[in-house]
This record gives C-alpha cells, sequence and structure tokens, in this order.
C-alpha cells in the first residue's frame, strides 16, 4: 500500500508531526478481502523532523554584456534565488 501527498506551490513545513491514525475523520478503516480491520495507528515513535517542505520556486538570471550576436566565446553570468550545491 503507497500514500503519497502531493505539496502544492506555498507549502511550507520545517518537520511533519503525524497524527494518531491515518485518515482525518476518526472512523476510517481499512480491510483485507475477509472484512478484517487492520491496524491505522501510528507508532509514537516516527519521527517526521527530518522531512522538510519547502516549495519555493528556485531561479536563475543569466546576463552577459556580449552582443546579441556572437560567434566566439562568451562569459555569461548566473545569479540563483537560492542557495545551491556547487558542481562542475
Amino acid at each position: 500500500m503507497t500514500f503519497s501527498y502531493t505539496v502544492l506551490n506555498g507549502d511550507k513545513a520545517n518537520g511533519i508531526v503525524f497524527g494518531p491514525k491515518f485518515g482525518t475523520a476518526g472512523n476510517e478503516t481499512i480491510q483485507d478481502i475477509f472484512g478484517n480491520n487492520a491496524n491505522i495507528n501510528i507508532p509514537a515513535n516516527i519521527d517526521g523532523s527530518g522531512i522538510l517542505i519547502n516549495v519555493v520556486q528556485p531561479g536563475v538570471v543569466l546576463s552577459t554584456t556580449a552582443a546579441n550576436t556572437v560567434n566566439q566565446p562568451f562569459t555569461v553570468t548566473a545569479v540563483f534565488t537560492e542557495i545551491r550545491n556547487r558542481t562542475r
């Protein structure tokens, strides 16, 4: 069984807090084909503090002093709106 949540633009959380059960109304059940109810209690020791949500859309501004038509190497400056990992 897989559960998912789609993060929407503007969602932000510094850690996720899990409730005591799946579902929101408190009367949901999950049953097998024989009608046996599943245990939907979430263990108290689940730590969601390391799950960070930040949906600020990153951006980049590119600029150059080169002419519009360039037939040779030229320099471009990239300025990012968020911190990024530097790789080459």
